[in-house]
């Protein structure tokens, strides 16, 4: 007989087990708890669809769409091919390309394939799924996103045919409102606008707890600069639904306009009480809230309190290296700790230094903070760290292509340090910025024939370049006696050079 307490025991591990299960935890509205119990099922098999699935979902349901579609699209290759699946994915695709286009970044191949795997995501997962209208709501979304009005139409129509429920229907019909109007604004017309205001306001007082109604309206508000309008709509938008980060994203670029600094940073702080309220523990939602109050706190230059908020919200959710690294380092270059600002600096553009770059633009902060970058890597070049002040110049010159000086001091560095490519690549676009520079089109030329040892024919029209413009220079009376010295040089060297090259 097996004694009574190993029974017992084995009936608690099994109770563990249950209420441990990720998909009941996603079921509870316990993402977090769920993203546990799949990693954990991963650890003991890494190719479990099952458990990759459920942890794409669950990285959904915590904002985090990167993950999400990386994991989802595992699941996908693993065997998970079940309609929550691809209904996730959809969803997640239609969530990276929101985000894109709330800093800015509207007009790439990028966007349009994250907005045609929505679709075609979603119209899959209805396909798994006949009596489903969840992902018909989808596929109007990302159809609105790609102006397709008619094929959105039909999808709304769907959807309401699978008994989507009357609010939501209500919802979707804003939504199509909102965006036909806002295709009028790019083409210069704002005839409409007062209609479709009233109509979401209609809507708004038949749902009064729709929070993505009164997103659309703040969009709306927005579209047709009516800022102040377009926050107050926000901010009764978070109260409902605090974990939307593209809307606020379009909020932190208020931020920089010092009339409606005050407004947005209200804005932002209500969306971060609201999700604090909403979740308890350790849950990483509220994250991004706290770290757009952090930038809103770094505007004012209330660094303390800044820094606080970015590193809580980077411990919360370890998703937030980069927006919460490059709130670090400015506040850190703020108080004079350079260390700690290039170490942040450095962290948040090895995350990702596309986004970073985009995010920084999307604040304002792109040019001062190339300043702040080029002042650490000066510093780093006298401590001959020439490593760390190339890292540091690449974050630059990421911000600033177009300047010659930074485009300039970023060659040199990687020359230096062994990056051929990269030292080809910021010459090539600085002979673009400055085709008559002889100094440039030498050291450009150098890069091929010594470093690269390629493109020699290139390597010579470039020395040919350099003598011609020097010899402009050197000709020209009103040329001062400085830039006539250096043209000088640089001719001596582009001659020399171009002696060296083999005989054509």
């Amino acid at each position: 007989m097996i004694p009574t307490a190993l029974v017992l025991a084995a009936t608690l591990a099994l109770q563990v087990v249950a209420r441990g299960d990720g998909f009941d935890y996603l079921k509870q509205g316990k993402p977090a708890f769920a993203r546990t119990a799949f990693r954990n099922q991963l650890k003991r098999d890494p190719s479990d669809p099952r458990a990759l699935g459920g942890l794409g979902l669950a990285e959904l349901a915590l904002g985090n769409d990167q993950a999400a579609c990386t994991t989802l699209l595992e699941a996908l290759a693993a065997g998970q091919k079940g309609p929550e699946v691809r209904l996730g994915l959809g969803r997640a695709c239609l969530r990276l390309a929101r985000a894109r286009l709330a800093v800015g970044l509207g007009d790439d191949d990028s966007l349009r394939y994250l907005l045609a795997d929505a679709e075609d995501q979603a119209r899959q997962s209805a396909a798994l799924a006949p009596a489903d209208p969840q992902p018909w709501v989808v596929v109007v979304e990302a159809c609105l996103e790609q102006g397709a009005f008619g094929r959105a139409e039909e999808a709304a129509a769907e959807a309401e045919r699978r008994g989507l429920d009357a609010k939501a229907v209500k919802a979707l019909r804003g939504q199509l409102a909102y965006y036909a109007v806002r295709e009028q604004v790019a083409a210069g017309s704002e005839t409409d606008y007062v209609a479709a205001k009233d109509a979401l306001l209609a809507l708004i007082r038949d749902d009064p707890g729709s929070a993505e109604l009164r997103l659309r309206l703040g969009d709306l508000h927005h579209a047709f600069g009516q800022w102040q309008e377009a926050l107050t709509a926000w901010k009764g938008a978070f109260v409902l639904e605090p974990f939307d980060r593209p809307a606020l994203d379009l909020v932190l670029a208020y931020l920089k306009v010092p009339a409606l600094a005050d407004a947005a940073r209200a804005t932002l702080e209500a969306a971060a009480d609201a999700a604090q309220k909403r979740v308890t523990g350790n849950d990483p939602r509220p994250a991004y809230a706290l770290f757009c109050v952090g930038q809103a706190r770094l505007f004012a230059r209330e660094l303390d309190a800044a820094t606080t908020l970015f590193r809580k919200a980077r411990n919360l959710d370890d998703t937030l290296v980069l927006q919460c690294s490059l709130g670090l380092a400015e506040a850190a270059f703020k108080t004079q700790q350079f260390e700690e600002a290039a170490t942040e600096w450095k962290r948040a553009f090895a995350a990702d230094h596309a986004g970073a770059v985009a995010l920084l633009h999307h604040l304002g902060t792109a040019t001062t903070v190339s300043g702040g970058l080029q002042y650490l890597a000066s510093v780093a070049v006298k401590k001959q760290q020439a490593g760390e002040a190339r890292e540091l110049l690449a974050a630059a010159f990421g911000l600033q292509p177009d300047d010659p000086v930074v485009c300039n001091d970023y060659a040199f560095l990687c020359r230096e340090t062994g990056k051929h490519a990269e030292s080809w690549e910021a010459y090539a676009r600085l002979i673009e910025l400055q085709p008559e520079n002889p100094r440039y089109l030498n050291d450009a030329a150098l890069i091929l024939q010594d470093y690269l040892k390629k493109d020699l024919a290139l390597a010579r029209s470039l020395y040919e370049r350099a003598i011609e413009c020097a010899d402009r220079l050197l000709g020209d009376p009103l040329v001062p006696q400085a830039s006539k010295e250096l043209a000088a040089s640089a001719r001596t060297d582009a001659s020399n050079n171009l002696r060296r090259l083999p005989p054509r």
